[in-house]
Protein backbone atom coordinates (compact mmCIF):
# COMPACT_ATOMS: atom_id res chain seq x y z
CA UNK A 1 0.00 0.00 0.00
CA UNK A 2 1.05 3.57 -1.00
CA UNK A 3 1.04 6.68 1.01
CA UNK A 4 2.37 9.68 -0.84
CA UNK A 5 3.12 11.27 -3.70
CA UNK A 6 6.75 10.15 -5.75
CA UNK A 7 8.94 13.23 -6.07
CA UNK A 8 8.24 12.80 -10.23
CA UNK A 9 4.56 12.93 -9.20
CA UNK A 10 4.87 16.61 -7.65
CA UNK A 11 7.27 17.51 -10.69
CA UNK A 12 4.74 17.03 -12.96
CA UNK A 13 1.81 18.71 -10.98
CA UNK A 14 3.99 22.03 -10.72
CA UNK A 15 5.08 21.52 -14.26
CA UNK A 16 1.42 21.67 -14.99
CA UNK A 17 0.10 24.59 -12.71
CA UNK A 18 3.61 27.20 -14.01
CA UNK A 19 2.67 25.72 -17.85
CA UNK A 20 -1.27 27.30 -16.83
CA UNK A 21 0.16 30.28 -14.47
CA UNK A 22 2.19 31.09 -17.44
CA UNK A 23 -0.70 30.99 -20.31
CA UNK A 24 -3.10 32.70 -17.54
CA UNK A 25 -0.97 35.54 -16.49
CA UNK A 26 -0.67 37.59 -19.68
CA UNK A 27 -4.34 37.59 -19.82
CA UNK A 28 -4.85 38.63 -16.66
CA UNK A 29 -2.75 41.19 -16.84
CA UNK A 30 -4.44 42.71 -20.06
CA UNK A 31 -7.70 42.53 -18.50
CA UNK A 32 -6.22 44.40 -15.40
CA UNK A 33 -5.36 47.24 -17.88
CA UNK A 34 -8.65 47.14 -19.91
CA UNK A 35 -10.21 47.80 -16.43
CA UNK A 36 -8.30 50.70 -15.20
CA UNK A 37 -8.54 52.58 -18.41
CA UNK A 38 -12.22 52.16 -18.13
CA UNK A 39 -12.55 52.77 -15.03
CA UNK A 40 -10.64 56.13 -15.52
CA UNK A 41 -12.37 57.06 -18.51
CA UNK A 42 -15.86 56.27 -16.85
CA UNK A 43 -14.96 58.32 -13.75
CA UNK A 44 -14.29 61.35 -16.04
CA UNK A 45 -17.59 60.70 -18.06
CA UNK A 46 -19.30 60.74 -14.62
CA UNK A 47 -17.54 63.78 -13.28
CA UNK A 48 -18.57 65.92 -16.31
CA UNK A 49 -22.69 64.17 -16.29
CA UNK A 50 -22.54 65.32 -11.77
CA UNK A 51 -20.93 68.96 -12.94
CA UNK A 52 -23.53 69.26 -15.11
CA UNK A 53 -26.07 68.05 -12.95
CA UNK A 54 -24.69 70.67 -10.09
CA UNK A 55 -24.75 73.82 -12.18
CA UNK A 56 -28.30 72.52 -13.06
CA UNK A 57 -29.86 72.14 -9.66
CA UNK A 58 -27.59 75.29 -7.92
CA UNK A 59 -28.69 77.00 -10.84
CA UNK A 60 -24.78 78.39 -10.74
CA UNK A 61 -21.99 77.93 -13.34
CA UNK A 62 -19.78 75.05 -12.55
CA UNK A 63 -16.23 74.61 -13.87
CA UNK A 64 -14.15 70.90 -14.29
CA UNK A 65 -10.70 71.67 -14.91
CA UNK A 66 -7.85 69.09 -16.38
CA UNK A 67 -4.54 68.73 -15.14
CA UNK A 68 -2.51 66.74 -17.22
CA UNK A 69 0.41 66.81 -15.63
CA UNK A 70 -0.91 66.40 -12.27
CA UNK A 71 -3.46 63.48 -13.34
CA UNK A 72 -6.37 65.62 -11.78
CA UNK A 73 -9.79 66.27 -12.43
CA UNK A 74 -10.87 69.44 -10.51
CA UNK A 75 -14.79 70.44 -10.42
CA UNK A 76 -14.80 74.11 -8.91
CA UNK A 77 -17.37 77.06 -9.16
CA UNK A 78 -16.79 78.71 -12.29
CA UNK A 79 -17.13 82.33 -10.34
CA UNK A 80 -14.40 81.67 -7.27
CA UNK A 81 -11.89 79.47 -8.75
CA UNK A 82 -10.39 78.89 -5.30
CA UNK A 83 -14.18 77.14 -4.48
CA UNK A 84 -13.21 73.28 -5.23
CA UNK A 85 -15.95 70.66 -5.03
CA UNK A 86 -14.02 67.67 -6.73
CA UNK A 87 -10.28 67.37 -6.72
CA UNK A 88 -9.86 63.63 -8.06
CA UNK A 89 -6.26 62.05 -8.80
CA UNK A 90 -6.61 59.50 -11.40
CA UNK A 91 -3.00 58.11 -11.20
CA UNK A 92 -3.74 57.11 -7.81
CA UNK A 93 -5.43 53.41 -7.07
CA UNK A 94 -7.53 52.18 -8.73
CA UNK A 95 -7.29 53.88 -11.61
CA UNK A 96 -3.76 54.58 -12.23
CA UNK A 97 -4.22 55.87 -15.28
CA UNK A 98 -3.02 59.08 -16.99
CA UNK A 99 -4.51 62.43 -18.25
CA UNK A 100 -2.97 62.59 -21.67
CA UNK A 101 -4.52 66.18 -23.12
CA UNK A 102 -8.13 67.61 -22.82
CA UNK A 103 -9.05 69.87 -25.72
CA UNK A 104 -12.77 72.18 -25.23
CA UNK A 105 -12.05 74.63 -27.60
CA UNK A 106 -8.67 74.98 -26.92
CA UNK A 107 -8.93 75.23 -23.26
CA UNK A 108 -8.10 72.59 -20.98
CA UNK A 109 -11.65 72.98 -18.77
CA UNK A 110 -15.22 73.16 -19.51
CA UNK A 111 -17.37 74.92 -17.51
CA UNK A 112 -21.27 74.32 -17.42
CA UNK A 113 -23.81 77.43 -17.40
CA UNK A 114 -26.96 77.17 -14.88
CA UNK A 115 -28.84 75.05 -16.93
CA UNK A 116 -26.15 72.54 -17.37
CA UNK A 117 -25.30 72.60 -20.44
CA UNK A 118 -21.14 73.15 -21.16
CA UNK A 119 -19.86 76.55 -23.12
CA UNK A 120 -18.29 74.05 -25.28
CA UNK A 121 -17.87 70.02 -26.91
CA UNK A 122 -14.71 68.50 -26.17
CA UNK A 123 -12.58 65.80 -25.47
CA UNK A 124 -10.45 64.58 -22.84
CA UNK A 125 -7.88 61.36 -23.42
CA UNK A 126 -7.50 58.56 -20.90
CA UNK A 127 -3.95 56.71 -21.23
CA UNK A 128 -3.09 53.30 -19.27
CA UNK A 129 -0.14 50.48 -20.50
CA UNK A 130 0.29 52.14 -23.88
CA UNK A 131 -4.03 52.20 -24.48
CA UNK A 132 -6.11 55.27 -24.79
CA UNK A 133 -9.55 55.55 -24.46
CA UNK A 134 -11.54 58.94 -25.70
CA UNK A 135 -14.27 61.23 -23.46
CA UNK A 136 -15.83 63.22 -25.62
CA UNK A 137 -18.65 65.78 -24.81
CA UNK A 138 -21.11 66.79 -26.47
CA UNK A 139 -21.11 70.63 -26.40
CA UNK A 140 -24.98 70.91 -27.71
CA UNK A 141 -26.56 68.11 -25.39
CA UNK A 142 -23.93 68.18 -22.33
CA UNK A 143 -23.71 64.44 -23.16
CA UNK A 144 -20.36 62.71 -22.11
CA UNK A 145 -19.67 59.72 -24.16
CA UNK A 146 -16.79 56.81 -23.89
CA UNK A 147 -14.78 55.83 -27.04
CA UNK A 148 -16.23 58.30 -29.52
CA UNK A 149 -15.89 61.43 -30.57
CA UNK A 150 -19.09 63.69 -30.70
CA UNK A 151 -19.00 66.50 -32.65
CA UNK A 152 -20.69 70.31 -31.95
CA UNK A 153 -23.61 69.52 -33.64
CA UNK A 154 -24.62 66.23 -32.21
CA UNK A 155 -23.20 63.83 -35.17
CA UNK A 156 -21.44 60.64 -34.04
CA UNK A 157 -18.16 59.89 -34.98
CA UNK A 158 -16.79 56.38 -33.43
CA UNK A 159 -13.03 56.80 -32.60
CA UNK A 160 -10.24 55.03 -33.64
CA UNK A 161 -8.92 54.41 -30.55
CA UNK A 162 -6.16 51.43 -29.89
CA UNK A 163 -8.10 48.46 -27.99
CA UNK A 164 -11.44 49.99 -29.17
CA UNK A 165 -14.03 47.58 -29.78
CA UNK A 166 -15.84 49.37 -31.60
CA UNK A 167 -18.47 50.15 -29.53
CA UNK A 168 -19.77 53.26 -28.14
CA UNK A 169 -20.82 53.78 -24.44
CA UNK A 170 -23.01 56.79 -23.15
CA UNK A 171 -22.94 58.31 -20.04
CA UNK A 172 -26.55 59.60 -19.96
CA UNK A 173 -27.32 62.96 -17.82
CA UNK A 174 -29.82 60.86 -15.49
CA UNK A 175 -27.08 57.93 -15.41
CA UNK A 176 -26.47 56.83 -11.54
CA UNK A 177 -23.27 56.63 -10.10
Amino acid sequence: MRRGFTLVELVVVVAIIAAAAAIALPRYASAQHRYRLDAAATLVARTLDRAARRAESSSQAIEVAFDAAGDRVIVRSATDASDILEDINISKSPWAADLVAADFAGQRSVKFDGFGLPASGGTVTIGHAGSTLIVSLNGSTGRAMIGADLDVDGGLVVGDVEGDDGMVAPVGMGGGG
